[in-house]
């Protein structure tokens, strides 16, 4: 998730002096932020990437006036067009980066703007621009160059440039093959490479691998220009938006650019709210309060949401997580205060209980706790690097930390003991959870199952332990016929070491013999990998067998 460090002297600034100190601190977290840590005047606070707005502390100030009531509805923003104009030409650039978006700003450029405007780029890099997939920035200094910029593509490895960060020109071949920036993003492109160049041949950027060395931005500039390319226009189009609202409520005087195309021209930002119909029934029902539709209007109000009188919500350009009328459901409970809404209770006289299969989740849940396991709880969304290569992707997923759907557990288990690397050994922990895979017998063509995972990190740790822990585990959860068997892994499998783990199996007399996991010790590559500095032992194990019946 996210983190963003924040000014409260700065936000007081934003309130207009109307919110203290511990007021703020005290509202934070009902805009969905969690508070990291504070130190003097500034505060740390994670923030769901699925509020890419959320990525600076004007964006977060725009929301805290609002829940406080200070400035509520939806902002207003009109930019008037600048000088500026974007012509892009040539076909290439249709198959590689077809989307360009621009802005033109006049604000006092200081170090702490550029710190905010480079984490805020970062961040929506990182999650609406999916590693630069998507969506690049790039951030100028719109002194040096002229206000006739043309986009285009080109094949020649040979066309040549100064980088940002050095001193003398590189092909693009040599940026793609010597510079970090190339390495990393150089795999988005293939053999096409997007150009942005002023008229006197000037090359802002090379969009989305780096800028170019002229426009760098500097302290005691105050011209800005933004450029926002991309594969995907909406992606593009809120990104640029969310920049812009930023300059703007930093006191910045944005101005709009011409961006001339092919199909016409169109100016950008493009401020106009989206709208969306509002279902007060929906919000009635989903919340369990019975709003007039006036209260539920303050309440969208308070959420920075405007509202037309025909039922309609005025939705501001920079929300690209708004896009059903549950989200609106949401927004109105945030702005009527999650504090204010009361817990209902049930009024029956029928008693609930769990369902065996519940009851044997839970037993398995004990029975770890009991032998002397913490338990964890992670999300079933994940990031690539935490779950093997046929794990179920999501479509249209918010971030990139929550794009596949988890197919085993270990991998999340490793991360949590890799940022816990600071805390005392032995670390034992479990985690009980539902996993995914694809499957050709079920509508949805994804089956779910059950699974447990434990993973132990010590300097003494070793497969006689971890054999104790899953023995003990089998033993107190199967039924009293079941054979467990073990077999060597002859190779590194998953994140187990060859040589170092076993295949679990049961065989029972009416299931036969059934591999339900993998039980060993973690591959060196695994360890090294997720930053642990002492072996480690785990396991993970189908429950469905042990749930039938």
């Amino acid at each position: 998730m996210p983190v963003i460090q924040l000014s409260l002297t700065r936000l007081g600034q934003y309130c207009k002096k109307k919110a203290d100190e511990k007021k703020i601190l005290e509202t934070l977290p009902y805009l969905g932020l969690d508070i990291e840590d504070q130190s003097g005047d500034i505060v740390s606070v994670e923030y769901s990437p699925n509020r890419p707005d959320f990525s600076s502390e004007a964006g977060i100030a725009r929301s805290l006036v609002g829940i406080l009531g200070i400035e509520t509805g939806d902002p207003k923003y009109l930019f008037v067009p600048s000088k500026y104009k974007i012509s892009v030409t040539g076909d290439e650039i249709k198959g590689v980066r077809p989307y360009i978006h621009a802005l033109y700003a006049e604000i006092p450029v200081t170090d702490e703007l550029i710190k905010q405007l480079i984490t805020m780029q970062e961040d929506l890099h990182n999650g609406i621009g999916r590693r630069r997939s998507k969506v690049a920035i790039g951030i100028h200094n719109a002194e040096k160059v002229t206000n006739q910029i043309k986009y285009y593509a080109t094949k020649d490895g040979n066309f040549s440039f100064v980088p940002l960060g050095t001193n003398e020109r590189k092909t693009v071949s040599q940026i793609l093959e010597a510079t970090e920036q190339g390495v990393s993003y150089g795999k988005l492109l293939s053999g096409t490479f997007p150009i942005l160049e002023d008229s006197r041949g000037n090359v802002l950027s090379m969009p989305p691998i780096i800028n170019g060395e002229l426009t760098r931005l500097a302290a005691g500039q105050s011209k800005l220009f933004v450029d926002v390319t991309g594969t995907d226009d909406r992606a593009v189009d809120t990104s640029i938006a969310i920049i812009a609202a930023m300059l703007s409520d930093a006191s910045g005087r944005v101005q709009s650019v011409e961006i001339q195309r092919v199909q016409g021209s169109v100016w950008t930002p493009n401020m106009t709210p989206k709208t969306m119909h509002f279902d007060l029934e929906l919000t009635k029902n989903v919340i369990g309060y019975d709003f007039t539709m006036r209260e539920a209007e303050h309440a969208l109000g308070r959420s920075r949401i405007g509202t037309y009188s025909n039922g309609s919500a005025v939705i501001p350009r920079y929300r690209h997580d708004i896009i059903h009328p549950i989200d609106l459901v949401e927004e109105v409970a945030l702005g009527f205060g999650i504090q204010l809404i009361k817990p209902q209770g049930l009024q029956t006289s029928l008693v609930g209980l769990f369902s065996k299969r519940q009851n044997k989740l839970n037993r398995v849940i004990e029975t770890l706790v009991g032998l002397g396991l913490t338990e964890i709880w992670n999300l079933s969304l994940t990031s690539a690097d935490q779950v093997p290569q046929d794990a179920l992707k999501v479509e249209n997923s918010k971030s990139q930390s929550f794009e596949y759907l988890r197919s085993d557990i270990i991998g999340s288990l490793l991360s949590v003991l890799g940022s816990s690397t600071h805390q005392e050994y032995p670390q034992k922990v479990f985690e009980q959870a539902t996993v995914f895979k694809s499957s050709s017998e079920t509508v949805s063509s994804v089956s779910e199952e059950e699974h447990a995972a434990v993973l132990v990190a010590d300097s003494e740790a070793n497969y006689t332990m971890i054999r104790s822990i899953i023995d003990g585990l089998l033993r107190l959860t199967l039924d009293e016929n079941d054979i467990v068997a073990f077999r060597s892994v002859s190779e590194n499998t998953g994140a187990f070491a060859a040589g170092r783990a076993a295949f679990v199996s049961v065989s029972g007399r009416e299931t036969g013999t059934i591999d339900i996991g993998i039980v060993g010790e973690i591959s060196p590559h695994m360890l090294e990998k997720y930053g642990l500095k002492v072996p480690a032992v785990g396991f993970e194990i189908s429950l469905e067998p042990l749930l039938k019946g």
